[in-house]
């Protein structure tokens, strides 16, 4: 799969990274790409670390699933050693260059991708999914299990119930109740390439009685396998 990558993946500083972010920020579309009208491939992406007494090791998978069906059609992952620091709001600086490398090795470019992070509902406007999305050039959907900083009301507790997420009085996304068993909802917003009303009902779609969306369980799944791997091979 091919990626646009305007800017280095390495080796940036706290400053640069945030002017990065403000910068990709208007390039960001909040209009449903036409693709969302024909879906054939979904894809999910997932982060997860491992820390060891050398160093802290980032893995990335990608899993793409038909539409509807979610059969499974391509896995891809990555690993690497995290270089950024740990900063709210800059989340994807630490798992860019694994989910970059993920994704490169798919040899299929999914319609629509789900990731396991914020969109929109960040304080510069760009979090994961959007950074994901305009590097893909795929319509994109931010999935988090926590608000960053979003405002928001707790919607009723029936499936599919949503309220919205607001930053500074703008909306940025939606609390939306995919499961009646969890006590938070999921925290939806746009990352590229969509709406928020779409990206709602897109994941209502792909969760199939799920708190995630199918591709990006899958995805949590995959990482979980990799890290506990690693795990049972080095010293904590």
């Amino acid at each position: 799969m091919h990626l646009d990558i305007p800017h280095p993946l390495a080796n940036l500083s706290v400053a640069e990274a945030k002017a990065i972010q403000t910068n990709l920020a208007d390039r960001v579309s909040l209009e449903d790409d036409p693709r969302l009208g024909d879906i054939r491939l979904v894809a999910g992406i997932d982060n997860a670390y491992l820390k060891t007494a050398a160093h802290t090791t980032s893995f990335a998978a990608v899993v793409v699933l038909s539409w509807p069906e979610l059969d499974e059609v391509e896995v891809a992952t990555a690993s690497g050693e995290v270089a950024f620091p740990y900063v709210p709001g800059l989340l994807s600086f630490r798992e860019l260059p694994v989910v970059v490398a993920a994704l490169q090795r798919l040899k299929r470019t999914p319609d629509l991708i789900f990731c396991d992070g914020h969109g929109l509902a960040h304080p510069r406007r760009f979090g994961l999914a959007c950074h994901v999305g305009l590097l893909a050039g795929v319509p994109t959907i931010g999935c988090a299990k926590r608000p960053l900083f979003a405002t928001y009301d707790d919607p009723d507790r029936e499936l599919g119930a949503r309220t919205l997420m607001t930053m500074n009085g703008e909306p940025v996304g939606v609390a939306l109740r995919t499961s009646t068993r969890r006590k938070l909802p999921l925290f939806v917003s746009p990352g590229d390439r969509v709406s928020i009303d779409t990206a709602a009902d897109l994941v209502l779609a792909a969760t199939r009685g799920n708190y995630l969306p199918v591709p990006q369980q899958r995805a949590h799944d995959t990482v979980t396998r990799l890290r506990a791997a690693l795990r049972n091979t080095v010293d904590l």
